[in-house]
């Protein structure tokens, strides 16, 4: 329940968010690849902005 509200690691928290919004693209229809830990993390951004303007 906290784990967005209390930073502990960041770049932990943005992965998790990375690949929450990826699942959540898949279960609305949206073509989004699961991400890993070696992807370049403002890469994955622009993607996720990228698909929330095709909403």
């Amino acid at each position: 329940r906290t784990h967005f509200a209390v930073s502990t690691n960041p770049g932990d928290q943005l992965h998790a968010f990375i690949a929450l919004s990826a699942w959540l693209f898949q279960k609305g229809g949206l073509r989004f690849d699961k991400p890993s830990e070696d992807d370049d993390q403002s890469v994955l951004l622009q993607n996720i902005i990228a698909q929330f303007k095709k909403l």
